[in-house]
């Protein structure tokens, strides 16, 4: 299995990296995509790929849209898909104002529309991620189709994993001590990780990443009260492998994440839905970048079912 995903994989990244990235004379690592005014900044975003719904990438806290590498290519073969940078990150400019939910949802809003990429959107995020999404689901369900969940953060986790850890309970309220992993995460094909690497060391980065995590109490309190509308299909996947370490406490940790998952799945995801609550079994937290084809499968059931209730709906209307 490894072996074939990586010959489905590689050729995808390569012509990607090659063609987008490394196209131009004057800049070793130009944008992929393109850079949109957006509140007085530039935001960076890629979308590539036709079809609708059209889906949206968005990483988890350090992270940008070279997070994305494995999946995107993928999903271009079967709709429209675009990952961006938040304010800071990738190719984006930085931005003063407290970087919380509320705020990255704003901007992307305004990303999308400015860029005349038009729903409707099925939103897959990652991790602190996972709020955005949910955000955005909550103040454009008319215009969302869908949210898909990757090991995403969840309003109770620090309450929850400080009380089993109570030691590391400030490390975990800050995300302190890995900001490079978080920048340039394990699983990134060695050019994209270049790439990563060089973009990570640019000051307005660290400015971004250090502002999420000073307000991440912020955006708990914003998703917190505003929920999402029940009737938005929710997919949940959640790692399968141990990221915590060996012992009583590692244990606890574990249990307490697992718990805060199936929490996730039983509050966002109405019974009705037939979605499960699936467990990524060969991944850590990156599920995206350790089985970028499960999450690619997750993704294309959930565009097909609304590209089926779409076809009702017009045959209902006519």
């Amino acid at each position: 299995m490894p072996g074939k995903l990586t010959v489905i994989i590689v050729p995808f990244v390569l012509f990607w990296l090659t063609s987008r990235v490394w196209s131009a004379t004057d800049d070793p690592f130009p944008p992929p995509g393109k850079l949109i005014e957006v509140s007085q900044k530039q935001l960076h975003i890629n979308c590539t790929g036709t079809g609708s719904p059209l889906v949206i990438l968005e990483a988890g806290l350090g992270g940008n849209s070279l997070d994305w590498v494995k999946v995107q290519p993928m999903l271009a073969s079967f709709t429209r898909v675009c990952s961006y940078d938040r304010a800071g990150y990738g190719w984006s400019d930085g931005d003063a104002l407290p970087r919380t939910s509320a705020r990255s949802v704003y901007e992307l809003y305004g990303l999308l529309h400015k860029a005349g990429e038009e729903g409707p959107y099925l939103l897959a995020g990652h991790s602190f991620g996972g709020f955005i999404v949910r955000m955005f689901a909550s103040l454009h369900p008319d215009e969302t189709s869908g949210v898909v969940l990757l090991d995403a953060s969840h309003e109770d986790q620090f309450t929850s994993l400080s009380h089993n850890n109570r030691q590391k309970g400030r490390g975990m309220r800050l995300g302190a001590g890995q900001p490079r992993k978080l920048m340039v995460p394990e699983g990134l094909p060695e050019e994209a990780k270049l790439i990563a690497s060089t973009l990570a060391e640019n000051s307005r980065a660290m400015i971004s990443l250090q502002s999420e995590m000073r307000h991440f109490n912020d955006s708990i309190h914003q998703v917190r009260y505003t929920p999402m509308p029940p009737y938005i299909p929710v997919k949940v996947i959640s790692r399968g492998k141990r990221v915590w370490p060996e012992g009583e406490k590692g244990d606890r940790m574990e249990t307490a994440w697992r718990l805060l998952q199936e929490d996730l799945y039983q509050r966002l995801t109405p019974a009705s839905s037939g979605l499960s609550h699936q467990i990524a079994t060969l991944s850590g937290h990156y599920i995206h970048l350790d089985e970028p084809r499960l999450v690619v499968r997750a993704i294309r059931k959930m565009v097909l079912n609304q590209r089926r209730l779409a076809l009702l709906e017009n045959r209902h209307d006519k």
